[in-house]
């Protein structure tokens, strides 16, 4: 194996063919590739690979439809059976309509008749698999409409001597539109072929202990494995990923505060009034409202940490509306207290201007200079940021990526927040030695994260937590109500407009053919209804007026968005129509009353998030809840969580109860980092483990630099910036 660069993010070759793009798999072009990249999150073979098994189901028996009752004689099942049936293939029908499916009548040994739906179907592929005058052994779930048998998107076609070798119990994968089983099986297989043989970084006794595989027969076992050698192949991979991702925390954590006695960090009687204690009590003199316990004791704990001789590094969590914002102002008035410099980066251009907003309201009594940095600044106005950031003359700036992009310079930078932390990554984010020597670090976290995933996945990282709101919060009525009764919904929005409230509309996609959740097949073969923001815009102004309606997402340029806002704030518009982007820092105090439409099709905590934006004055808050008449029980039983309570971290831990595998807590709202293979139901118990393998590696080799398979494994999990950023330092 090649020796790794010192700069560990300079991904060694050995590597390459787990991180190329999907595309060079034969048979993946511009459309498939689109439907992988969905299906996958991101256009590489090893987020391939990582697409696990969600279940490994019992070869299907085979069946006669002369067995199967009709459901006129018979309750109907709760679920469609599965089968395999031998059918001859009679005749292919193509559709008149595109938006009716593509269908080819069948019949079975007896002579019964049967009807194979596709719907967005290739003629040709069907034709090429299903020829007319052919058998075949057809698998999937039976289902009856107008007393006509019907299988919808077969899970397999087999030419009829193929069955018998199907193996006992088959993977079952998450697939979408585009993606059958049959291609995503071969695209695996395919891509298993090219895995390079990597050199093992575990010892051998914790291999013999816990009988895993090699990485490479990982990979094997969990897509080609019967069930119980996939589970345990799966284990493998977890425990790898976890352990790459604690050995990166380790390593930071131990060379966190190394050598850096500033010189400037306090070192005072205890009974002498510091200067970051002396500006925070005229900050709060100017406020016009008291902190709760929580944020009180968040700010102790981040001044202690910041006038302690040490570097901080603390994550502050809070739950909607408890007042992280107020928390990190106070935070950045300690970095001033004495001609330092503080930051703020925020994820979007849209909450840093929010952020600046608020900042330089509470700071002008204060005479504290806060200055904008982000893409969306025109030449000129960057060129005077510029200037203000490196004289010192702005003692607080708030951006985004662009705070630490080439050219940017502080005169004395002592503290980095970090809003919404998992969008930039806890610790690789918090590499900024090159802005300054070692500023401190807080990054925050917008949703509530169950304790026990917490101390599996953050460790020892110093935490403070906002678990109560302000006083004088109204509980926020929550309704859920079917989408089939949207008059009825309209119709409280007129009174909700009349009685002079502002109104947030929140759709899950932008433009009515963008939704990848309307292409996908339900196994009745019925597309989910899904309303774009396009759409509902329609329909408010032909119900309102065009002046009262105006709508915000992510293809609106910076200008438009602002535009947006301020027309909402102002109440020149009452109606925002918008994506999720409003769910985080949108801090519209006079906004009473939120519309979710297709709330199904959302995580707990996102849901849980947007509601937040409403009632925040004070006055009383409504949300409806609205969602698709065919959703199921378990969607239905999520979304009454959201009626029953508004404390967020007794959501997160029924969000991670009820979703197990997947997306636990929505982990794309949520502060935990994103995972390839492990499923926080099954596999967060071995964090405790890998985390002291990470730590005696560490104490063993604190660089790393005799442990070059170590180096490897932080590269193929893609945890090399934490040796980047401690060589760097």
């Amino acid at each position: 194996m090649s020796s790794l660069s010192p700069i560990s993010s300079l991904r060694p070759s050995l590597l390459n063919p787990l991180f190329a793009p999907l595309s060079t798999l034969k048979g993946v072009g511009p459309q498939r590739l689109s439907a992988l990249e969905k299906l996958c999150s991101e256009n590489r073979i090893l987020n391939l690979l990582a697409h696990a098994p969600k279940k490994h189901q019992p070869r299907y028996k085979i069946r006669s439809l002369s067995a199967i009752p009709k459901t006129h004689d018979s309750p109907p099942p709760i679920s469609p059976p599965p089968i395999a049936i031998v059918l001859d293939i009679a005749r292919h029908i193509p559709p008149k309509n595109p938006r009716l499916p593509y269908r080819i009548l069948c019949t079975d040994a007896d002579d019964n008749a049967i009807e194979l739906l596709w719907f967005q179907a290739s003629p040709a592929a069907l034709h090429a698999r299903m020829p007319e005058g052919t058998k075949r052994t057809v698998c999937g779930n039976l289902s009856e409409y107008l007393g006509k048998a019907q299988l919808a998107h077969p899970e397999q076609i087999l030419p009829e001597a193929a069955f018998s070798t199907l193996p006992e119990n088959e993977p079952q994968w998450r697939l979408t539109h585009g993606i059958t089983r049959h291609t995503l099986k071969k695209l695996l297989i395919q891509a298993l072929e090219n895995v390079p043989r990597l050199p093992e970084w575990h010892p051998e006794q914790l291999l013999k202990a816990t009988a895993y595989p090699s990485f490479r027969r990982a990979l094997f076992d969990l897509h080609t494995a019967e069930q119980e050698a996939s589970r345990r192949a799966h284990a493998r991979l977890a425990y790898d990923e976890l352990f790459a991702h604690h050995l990166a925390l380790a390593l930071v954590q131990r060379h966190w505060g190394r050598c850096y006695a500033r010189g400037r960090k306090v070192q005072e009687k205890k009974d002498t009034v510091s200067p970051a204690e002396r500006r925070l009590e005229e900050f709060q003199q100017h406020l016009p409202f008291s902190p709760t316990a929580a944020q009180r004791r968040a700010v102790l704990e981040i001044r202690n940490d910041m006038e302690a001789e040490g570097r901080m590094l603390r994550l502050l969590q809070g739950d909607v509306g408890s007042g992280k914002t107020y928390v990190a102002a106070c935070a950045l008035l300690c970095a001033t207290a004495e001609g330092g410099q503080g930051v703020l980066m925020a994820p979007s251009d849209l909450l840093a201007r929010q952020h600046v907003a608020t900042l330089q309201g509470w700071f002008a009594p204060l005479e504290i200079e806060v200055a904008l940095l982000c893409g969306s600044l025109a030449r000129k106005e960057r060129e005077k940021a510029l200037q203000r950031i490196e004289s010192g003359e702005a003692s607080v700036v708030v951006g985004t990526h662009a705070l630490f992009q080439q050219g940017v310079r502080y005169r004395d930078l002592r503290l980095a927040v970090i809003d919404e932390q998992h969008r930039f990554g806890v610790y690789q984010r918090a590499a900024l030695s090159s802005k300054s020597v070692a500023p401190d670090v807080l990054v925050m976290s917008a949703t509530p994260i169950p304790r026990t995933l917490m101390l599996s996945v953050w460790g020892g990282i110093a935490l403070s937590r906002l678990d109560e709101k302000p006083a004088g919060r109204q509980p926020i009525e929550t309704r859920t109500v079917s989408l089939g009764r949207i008059e009825e919904v309209l119709s409280a929005v007129e009174r909700w407009h009349s009685a002079g409230d502002k109104i947030y509309w929140v759709c899950p996609v932008i433009e009515e053919d963008s939704s990848s959740v309307a292409k996908e097949v339900s196994t009745e073969g019925v597309s989910p209804r899904i309303v774009s923001v396009e759409e509902r815009v329609r329909v408010l102004r032909s119900r309102f007026s065009a002046d009262t309606v105006v709508f915000l997402h992510s293809k609106l340029s910076s200008d438009k968005r602002a535009e947006s806002l301020r027309r909402f704030v102002s109440g020149d518009a009452c109606i925002l129509v918008a994506t999720t982007m409003i769910e985080v820092g949108i801090d519209i105090p006079s906004a009473r009353a939120i519309v979710i439409e297709n709330a199904e099709h959302f995580g707990l905590a996102q849901l849980h998030q947007l509601r937040g934006r409403v009632g925040r004055d004070g006055g009383a808050g409504r949300c409806l809840l609205l969602f698709d008449g065919g959703a199921g029980e378990e969607a239905r039983s999520r979304l009454s969580i959201l009626r029953e309570t508004e404390d967020g971290f007794r959501i997160a831990e029924e969000d991670w109860r009820l979703r197990g595998s997947g997306d636990p807590l929505g982990v794309r709202q949520s502060g935990l980092p994103r995972f390839l293979f492990v499923d926080f139901a099954e596999h967060y118990g071995m964090a405790k483990l890998a985390a002291e393998q990470a730590r005696v590696c560490v104490q063993r080799d604190p660089w790393l630099r005799g442990e070059e398979v170590l180096r490897l494994l932080l590269a193929l999990f893609e945890q090399g910036e934490s040796l980047e950023m401690i060589e760097a330092a």
